[in-house]
């Protein structure tokens, strides 16, 4: 290889370093922007480290170091979104550096950091254990040392406190899951429980090609219970495929009114569901409500609407062929019947018998176009796109 030749290489090498921005060094639980001297290696690490105590006590443990939080200047705020965002409603804690332009990076002194600590975790997470988080932020020497004393002392925690940790993952908290088919404002449900619920509904939603959904709550904002579940159908956009077909179970704990719940059903499966059927179908569940077995109501409302939906479903496809048959039999028996029927005129061999003597006159004539008159009508639209489904409702 020429002299020439390992010059040019090396100046497109060197080209392609300097064009191609350095990455993000990112994980499921932790991330780094682009200014910080960190290896891939190093956030693997960390990121495996989180991932363990994830496994271990259900507990997720975010650490993010950012030069942006965007419009919202406010860290705490920020650091609380971005913890909701991934955590799914679980218990857990979230440590954020911000770190904007004034900042030098080789310096590791930084003015704005939060530990985000969810009112589950505060149990364990007292103030001296929160002050130690920050105080080993500001002690390491490199922010891979920092993230990764965080998850040690956060594992050492955890170990020394099994016993809590457990009751942390029960209480669960109050946020509500992004994508779920429960959700609940209230934190009757736990976390682990709704995490095993939203896995039944999923199940027998994709079985059912129809979404089944569960929302609780506290407040009907001066509403009826069959109005707020409709309008809360609506404004969350639910459905199951293009159709948009789905069920709410709404359940409130109204300590003025009394508890109640609602079931709403999408345009598109409301014909399965008559009021009469949901209301006996909601009988059991309405019971279980009432001693509080809330677990075991949601599922049981799973397994009955689904199970009504499975009655009406699509027909098996042996009855396509089948069902050709049968009106191609019946089709052939009516057409033999009036047939049969035609006395009036017997067949005959040749054409000329069939034609009427001068009924046929041959003429000539012309069809000129001149002009035409269209006249168009807009066709009525609605705007509205709210399912136009229909709501029942009771009392527990």
């Amino acid at each position: 290889m020429t002299k020439k030749t390992v010059a040019l290489i090396s100046a497109v090498l060197i080209c392609l370093m300097l064009c191609v921005p350095a990455l993000a060094a990112n994980g499921t639980y932790v991330s780094f922007f682009d200014g910080i001297n960190i290896k891939d290696t190093q956030a693997a690490e960390l990121d495996r480290m989180a991932r363990d105590i994830r496994t271990k006590y259900d507990f997720p443990a975010y650490y993010f170091i950012v030069d942006d939080i965007g419009n919202n200047s406010d860290i705490y705020e920020y650091t609380k979104s971005i913890y909701n965002e991934k955590s799914a409603g679980m218990s857990g804690v979230c440590f954020v550096a911000y770190l904007n332009d004034d900042v030098d990076y080789t310096d590791y002194s930084s003015e704005q950091t939060y530990l985000y600590v969810t009112d589950g975790a505060k149990v364990l997470f007292t103030e001296e254990v929160q002050q130690a988080v920050y105080d080993g932020y500001d002690n390491a020497s490199t922010y891979y040392d920092s993230a990764k004393e965080y998850y040690n002392s956060i594992s050492a925690l955890l170990d020394r406190n099994s016993d809590k940790a457990a009751q942390i993952v029960e209480a669960g908290e109050t946020a509500e899951i992004g994508t779920a088919l429960i959700k609940d404002k209230t934190g009757t449900v736990s976390t682990v429980q709704r995490e095993k619920l939203n896995e039944k509904l999923t199940a027998v939603s994709n079985e059912c090609k129809c979404n089944f959904y569960v929302a609780i709550t506290d407040s009907l904002d001066g509403m009826t219970s069959d109005d707020y579940a409709a309008k809360y159908y609506n404004d969350n956009k639910y459905g199951f495929g293009d159709k948009k077909d789905g069920v709410l179970l709404l359940i409130c704990f109204d300590k003025e009114n009394g508890n109640s719940w609602a079931v709403y059903r999408s345009e598109g499966v409301k014909k399965f569901y008559s009021d009469a059927t949901t209301k006996k179908l909601m009988k059991p569940v309405a019971k279980k409500l009432g001693a509080k077995d809330y677990t075991g109501a949601v599922e049981l409302y799973a397994d009955n609407f689904s199970a009504q939906y499975g009655k009406h479903g699509s027909p098996a496809i042996y009855w396509l062929p089948l069902s050709f048959l049968i009106g191609f039999a019946i089709a052939f028996i009516v057409t033999k019947i009036r047939t049969g029927n035609l006395k009036s005129v017997v067949a005959q061999r040749s054409a000329g018998s069939y034609v009427k003597e001068d009924s046929i006159v041959e003429g000539k004539s012309n069809d000129v176009f001149i002009s035409s008159d269209v006249k168009r009508t807009a066709k009525a639209s609605s705007n509205s796109s709210d399912d136009k489904g229909s709501s029942t409702s009771g009392k527990f």
